[in-house]
């Protein structure tokens, strides 16, 4: 299953959530519109969370889209 990093504020978590763009407009709705939204995450233990993201307070939130190789990586 491809999983995807997400960064909310400063705590970083993990999506099994196949569509970023799905991801991302329900993070961004919910930022726009000052609601709460809940995700089904894991955290870097790779234990399941359901986090509830309030976006009228959370402040930044970055999701790996995985367009590119990590560094670490190789095209090949």
């Amino acid at each position: 299953m491809h999983t995807r990093k997400v960064i909310i504020d400063s705590t970083q978590w993990i999506s099994e959530e196949p569509d970023a763009a799905k991801l991302v407009g329900t993070i961004q709705d919910a930022m726009q519109n000052g609601t709460v939204v809940s995700l089904p995450l894991l955290d870097t233990a790779r234990r399941r969370f359901t986090v509830i993201v309030n976006g009228r307070t959370v402040q930044t939130v970055a999701v790996d889209l995985d367009m590119n190789p990590a560094p670490t990586e190789m095209t090949g």
